[in-house]
């Protein structure tokens, strides 16, 4: 019969694993969530050169040029709140280069975009059985995506459900 310590020793590292098993369930269910659109206005964006952004894409959209992604990037690294409440939620065309791909659980890609000394760029989630042709991509190579924006996640600017753009 196991002493009262080892119960309690036992105990403990069933409930420290019990506890790291939900926490993986619950950050993989909220990776796969789509983010709320907020209900409040946006907050005005710093007048800077670098931060001034066009205006975000609306339920009907008019054809429009791709945002650049260092042009994105950098108005998260200036204003970092601002440019969130701007553009969580919201579906955006981007263009770049691609500064790395990480592989994800299969068949997902991590993509990172508009990388500069300055600042860690946007991170783009890519399904790579929707989009066969990612499976291809390589770093320096220029891309156009079709990204909702997640907003800013564990601080960093997180752009989901990413379709490549021929």
């Amino acid at each position: 019969m196991p002493t009262p310590e080892k119960s309690s020793l036992l105990l403990s590292r069933k409930g420290l694993g019990l506890a790291t098993v939900l926490v993986g369930i619950v950050g993989a269910y909220l990776w796969q969530m789509p983010a709320e659109v907020d209900q409040a206005p946006p907050a005005a964006v710093p007048s800077s050169p670098s931060a001034v952004l066009p205006a975000p894409r609306t339920a009907n959209p008019t054809p429009t040029a791709p945002l650049q992604a260092t042009t994105v990037a950098q108005a998260y690294a200036d204003a970092r709140q601002a440019t969130n409440a701007r553009y969580k939620g919201q579906r955006m065309q981007i263009q770049g280069l691609i500064h790395g791909i990480e592989p994800g659980q299969e068949p997902i890609l991590l993509v990172t975009l508009g990388t500069q000394d300055e600042h860690p760029g946007l991170r783009a989630v890519v399904d790579a059985d929707i989009n066969p042709s990612a499976r291809h991509l390589r770093s320096g190579q220029s891309v156009a995506m079709d990204c909702l924006n997640q907003g800013l996640v564990m601080d960093e600017p997180l752009l989901s459900d990413c379709r490549l753009i021929p």
